[in-house]
């Protein structure tokens, strides 16, 4: 972790030091410099928008005052960080080539998926109780009460949607809250849980499904699992048929003695 983040800040540091950009200059340390001309290069990212930008900056800045002091503290021409610095580089060349290789190459079709998971049955089991809910997040206990009036009368929710933070979807295991957050979750009579202060967030659930442990999850639960599972397993085949032509067609010695 700590060559990864190394590497990174050289690269940072390496794509920054220009001569005085044509664009916006959002920041600069020493002679390195941070602008709207390279700022996509360094963070190498399609989100950078006006919300990220100050803590992008921050970071560039933390990180540029970092390298150069462990150049000054000679780490830049550190043996062991250089052969670190280049096992790492080719790793990272090997797994890209393998996976522009491999990923072209595989493909799971729906009905091995619905095989795999009708064989395996029971393998998708709950080791828990769990809920399926829909999590509204909101800004206090107030709008908290407005939000549940409107689920306990089945009324749509566009009314409040300024009081909404976000919303989304999730499997909750029985334990993962405290005890009376965790009882009403669990009770089935109730299907509007909440508001309830959960950290720093003011929550409302609606639990839309129940489903008691030793239950087996269904396909659309466990499909992207399954796909996974099958996607590393096609991928691990395909490596040793790609090794097994490479070594057909390379001039390879290996000295018997070794073999």
């Amino acid at each position: 972790m700590k060559l990864y983040i190394f590497l990174i800040i050289g690269f940072i540091f390496s794509c920054s030091k220009r001569q005085t950009p044509q664009g916006e200059v959002y920041a600069r340390v020493s002679t390195n410099w941070l602008g709207s001309e390279n700022i996509d290069s360094v963070f190498m990212s399609d989100l950078i928008n006006k919300e990220n930008l100050p803590a992008l900056i921050d970071s560039w800045v933390e990180s540029s005052l970092f390298y150069e002091e462990a150049k000054k503290a000679g780490l830049n021409k550190d043996k062991y960080l250089k052969r670190r610095r280049d096992d790492y580089f080719r790793q990272l060349l090997i797994s890209s080539y393998l996976e522009s290789m491999l990923i072209n190459s595989v493909s799971i079709p729906e009905d091995t998926i619905k095989d795999y998971y009708m064989k395996n049955r029971s393998s998708f089991t709950r080791n828990s109780d769990e809920v399926f809910a829909e999590q509204f997040f909101v800004n206090n206990k107030d709008d908290g009460e407005k939000l549940k009036k409107l689920l306990l009368l089945g009324k749509e929710t566009k009314s409040i949607k300024n009081e909404i933070v976000r919303s989304g979807f999730g499997i909750i295991k029985k334990g993962a809250f405290s005890g009376a957050v965790d009882f009403s979750l669990f009770n089935k009579r109730e299907k509007i849980v909440g508001p309830i202060l959960i950290n720093s967030d003011v929550v409302v659930f609606r639990v839309l499904q129940s489903f008691e442990k030793g239950s087996v999850r269904g396909l659309d639960e466990v499909h992207d699992e399954i796909y996974q599972r099958m996607l590393q397993l096609k991928k691990g085949h395909l490596r040793f048929v790609l090794l097994d032509s490479l070594k057909s067609n390379s001039d390879i010695y290996i000295n018997s003695k070794y073999r």
